[in-house]
């Protein structure tokens, strides 16, 4: 037995944080798995930095997300939206940061946390989770555990205990496309500036007329068009998409390595053409795709358009969202 917990959280991500510090600061012994080796998930190690925690009328969001915010704060890891908060985009974050805002917070609650650590197969009794076993250095070992909290994002254990689940739309068992961030270093963003935006439109036709002819990569194209009239030094990028299955590691390795292909791909182009590029080079990419869609566990409601859009509200709702 590596660890015991009254709450073992498996998945370090945001979800995963969150249930973690909660959980101890109730006075919970709490154990957290994490695969990478820092915490965070998609927001650090695939570089997704934005916050939506507005209505464009209200801050909706608040909770852990708020004291985060506040945390990150003095060390200049996080700035507000301009619009702050009338836009649904309230605060953009450093992602380096984060991690360690996130590693601090859990050690402050007294959350037990071990990186580079996966959880594996779980250990069931009379129907019930009772541990779960993890691959160590040292070999395989035990973490038991009263409650467990899949946060995998994949719904990993949930999937392993034998919990239904569903997997994408019911007409191709596709799931939604996933996005590999990047940032690039040495625009010259006064240059960009001065030819904006007729240089970022030019540039967006030449993009989707090379497309066209099979010479260019697919991007995304109403968030392309709009870093062309803005983005600097400090951007993280939302634009290089990939399509496949997050659950096939042999797949996501091959798209991990064709969405970074893509980006050397527009790099080149811009390069050439795209005023205030000529020394744009590759800063950092996510060392993760962005994954939007994996297993959804089936649970005793399941939340459905019909809901989001008709913003119906909930007797025993436990927490607030919103999405543009």
């Amino acid at each position: 037995v590596l660890a015991e917990a009254d709450v073992v959280v498996c998945g370090g991500g945001c979800a995963g944080i969150a249930a973690a510090v909660s959980a101890a600061r109730h006075g919970c012994r709490v154990v957290l798995l994490e695969r990478w080796p820092t915490v965070g998930g998609m927001a650090t190690n695939a570089l997704v930095n934005g916050w939506h925690r507005s209505d464009r009328e209200k801050m909706v969001i608040y909770g852990l997300v708020e004291e985060s915010a506040r945390l990150a704060e003095p060390q200049g890891w996080i700035r507000r939206d301009p619009q702050y908060p009338h836009a649904h985009e309230t605060h953009w974050f450093e992602p380096e940061g984060m991690r360690i805002v996130w590693h601090r917070m859990l050690e402050q609650a007294g959350v037990r946390t071990f990186c580079n650590l996966a959880a594996g197969d779980p250990v069931l009794e009379a129907g019930r989770l009772r541990a779960v076993l993890c691959d160590t250095k040292c070999g395989r070992a035990a973490v038991t555990g009263a409650i467990f909290i899949d946060a995998t994002g994949d719904g990993d254990l949930a999937a392993k205990a034998g919990a239904e689940f569903h997997f994408g739309r019911p007409a191709d068992g596709r799931v939604q496309g996933m996005t590999l961030m990047f940032g690039l270093h040495g625009i010259d963003a006064a240059a960009v500036r001065a030819h904006a935006p007729q240089a970022g439109e030019a540039m967006m036709q030449r993009m989707r007329e090379l497309n066209r002819q099979g010479a260019f990569p697919p991007f995304n194209d109403g968030n392309a068009a709009h870093y062309m009239q803005w983005a600097d030094d400090r951007t993280l990028w939302n634009m290089l998409p990939v399509a496949g299955n997050p659950l096939d590691e042999e797949e996501m390795t091959r798209l991990t390595v064709l969405a970074r292909e893509r980006l050397v791909a527009y790099l080149e182009l811009w390069r050439r053409e795209l005023p205030g590029y000529a020394q744009a080079r590759i800063d950092r990419t996510g060392f993760a795709l962005g994954v939007r869609e994996s297993r959804r566990i089936r649970g005793r409601k399941t939340l459905d358009a019909d809901m989001v859009l008709g913003a119906r509200k909930h007797p025993d709702a436990v927490g607030h969202g919103v999405w543009m």
